[in-house]
């Protein structure tokens, strides 16, 4: 990722396919690139990875079912990473995904298992209602239940 890119990033004149996006996420993931993140850091001020997570759920698109079980893992390893459960569910749920899908139960199942996120994040039942999805626990539980 160049400098150039970073600054094009942080300043909004490009918006960079879901597929750039994601691809970048996983390589910093996968290689732990510390320098990478570091040199965003001291550019824009901040944080690289969360960056590109809100970017992708900003594009509020699709991804691959592949994709989205990694991101279920990397959020059992930081529950207080929200965005990555706000990306889960624009990532399965949003208008051009399958309905009732494999992937749509992994993503609430893991949603319900993180109590933290129900009483600390705040945009977790706007996301919700904006997926026409139920906005508590027990409503998700009743939809879960109901999919299986």
């Amino acid at each position: 990722m160049s400098t150039e890119f970073i600054k094009q990033l942080k300043s909004g004149t490009i918006l960079p396919e879901k597929d750039n996006i994601s691809q970048t996420l996983l390589s910093y993931w996968e290689k732990n690139e510390q320098e990478l993140y570091d040199e965003f850091m001291e550019l824009t001020g901040d944080c690289l990875e969360q960056m590109l997570v809100e970017s992708l759920v900003e594009l509020n698109e699709p991804l691959d079912d592949g994709f989205i079980d990694f991101i279920i893992e990397k959020s059992k390893n930081d529950k207080n990473f929200y965005e990555l459960y706000h990306l889960q569910l624009v990532a399965a749920f949003s208008k051009q995904s399958h309905q009732d899908s494999e992937i749509q139960t992994k993503v609430l199942e893991n949603l319900l298992k993180n109590s933290a996120i129900w009483s600390c994040d705040g945009d977790l039942p706007n996301l919700l209602e904006n997926l026409n999805l139920p906005t508590t626990k027990t409503e998700l539980l009743s939809r879960i239940n109901g999919i299986s």
